[in-house]
């Protein structure tokens, strides 16, 4: 089973500037500042992350659902919210983390101490989220002795997108097949 979950709409307000504030999120990610939107920002990714939380807790309550088998994958800012969901609410027992082209806020680096297994996936042209974010990640998890697996992929650019802004099949379908491959290693785990 897998739900999509569009975090944007607990946040949606008329008349919001989204390109103002796409760059103030990826500003504050990546350990800058813009002072006088950084606690506006910090509410909404709380609440975006409030928003994964209610996912997963949505999707365990389904009959069809394995209740220890559930994963957070995410995507640029989704993959951010995943890495950060599961790094300060470690009681909700997700059994994996896949982040794509994504990260982990600075300030949630002290709160690496329980973490499900982690798969990082990203692109080393990455012109949106710098390449700088997966191996500091990595680094960070390495350090804390936490289960971390990652794809740097040569020659691509941000979602996947290579030379001249051509969507790169070859590698989305690789990245689809890694993924699967580390969620079924992850999942047999938790049926011993």
């Amino acid at each position: 089973m897998v739900y999509f979950v569009y975090y944007f709409d607990r946040t949606r307000r008329d008349g919001d500037d989204l390109k103002a504030l796409q760059t103030s999120i990826k500003t504050m990610l990546v350990g800058g500042t813009n002072a006088p939107r950084d606690d506006e920002i910090r509410q909404l990714f709380k609440q975006w992350m409030g928003t994964a939380v209610d996912a997963v807790q949505h999707a365990r309550k389904q009959s069809n659902v394995d209740q220890e088998r559930v994963a957070l994958v995410g995507f640029s800012l989704g993959g951010y919210i995943a890495m950060s969901t599961a790094a300060t609410e470690p009681n909700l027992g997700v059994s994996a983390v896949v982040e794509f082209f994504g990260g982990l806020p600075r300030e949630l680096y002290a709160k690496l101490d329980k973490m499900p297994p982690v798969m990082i996936f990203h692109g080393d042209k990455d012109s949106v989220v710098p390449l700088k974010e997966a191996t500091d990640l990595k680094t960070a998890l390495q350090a804390k002795k936490l289960h971390v697996e990652e794809k740097i992929y040569p020659g691509v650019d941000h979602m996947f997108f290579g030379d001249n802004n051509q969507f790169r099949w070859d590698v989305a379908m690789n990245a689809e097949t890694v993924t699967l491959a580390f969620l079924e290693r992850q999942f047999a785990r938790k049926k011993k």
